[in-house]
């Protein structure tokens, strides 16, 4: 859970440090931890990888003219790679990816309490009364208990299932990999004419000093670059249909299922889609 200025928010993956508030017990870590608080969150390199696509940018600019209608665009908006990301999360990117807020606990106090409660306070809830003073870990699972009792077992089996609008296409992104791989294409593509070894070794590879193993090393980081840079083509392609990581094609054998769940939460019909 995360408090931001207006309330708080939950996400299944840790969102980018733009000042919001941490409130939860076990904050959520990748693998390796990066010196930027923002990069860390797959959020940003979803953003990101968007900002780079160019199918994505075509479809905003016939989104725009009204030539086709796409929910990515609808909901991402028109994004670049030069604007303000803490901005557009804050704006807009932070409810694409949180939970919705009503399925969030409430507060009922003497002040208010409703003189006659209706149908909307019991739908689909439980009314329970904490002691404040209690030892939490107990009423916490005291609580759980209580939930779990309650619930058909259909939804005690899918009980951790996100209702978020946009959902990463794995329930672990390597936002590591994410940020390298980004790198890699970035240095090729700011010189088209570079070699892929010296790709590599502009990213801090080193070249092997003896002679004879020179132009083995240079085939490996070749075909290692050529496969990296095959990764990142497949991940810009499904970013602008709103799915994100796919990280390359072999990965992509469940993106029609879910695209089909994603059209679900936005409320798209599948004639529509």
């Amino acid at each position: 859970m995360f408090r931001f200025e207006d309330g708080i928010y939950y996400f299944q993956c840790l969102p980018p440090d733009v000042g919001s508030l941490d409130l939860s017990a076990d904050t959520p870590m990748t693998k390796h931890a990066h010196e930027d608080p923002i990069r860390k969150s797959v959020y940003f390199q979803w953003w990101r990888y968007l900002c780079a696509s160019s199918e994505y940018t075509q479809t905003c600019i016939k989104a725009r003219r009204g030539e086709v209608r796409s929910e990515v665009f609808d909901h991402f908006g028109k994004v670049r790679g030069d604007d303000d990301f803490v901005a557009w999360w804050r704006d807009r990117g932070r409810y694409l990816f949180c939970e919705p807020q009503e399925l969030g606990i409430r507060t009922l106090d003497a002040d208010n309490w409703p003189d006659a409660p209706n149908d909307t306070l019991f739908e689909n809830r439980l009314v329970v009364s904490l002691p404040v003073n209690a030892d939490a870990d107990r009423t916490i699972s005291e609580v759980r208990a209580l939930l779990n009792s309650r619930k058909p077992k259909d939804a005690l089996r899918k009980r951790n299932k996100s209702e978020a609008l946009f959902q990463p296409y794995t329930t672990k992104p390597d936002v590591n990999a994410l940020d390298r791989l980004f790198k890699v294409w970035q240095c090729r593509l700011q010189n088209q004419s570079r070699r892929l070894y010296e790709v590599a070794i502009e990213l801090g590879a080193k070249e092997p000093r003896i002679e004879a193993e020179i132009e083995d090393w240079r085939i490996k980081q070749t075909q290692a670059v050529s496969r990296d840079l095959n990764t990142v083509e497949c991940i810009l392609q499904h970013v602008a249909q709103g799915v994100f990581p796919v990280m390359g094609k072999s990965k992509a054998k469940g993106v029609e299922q879910h695209l089909a769940q994603q059209r679900l939460r936005l409320g798209v019909s599948p004639a529509d889609a």
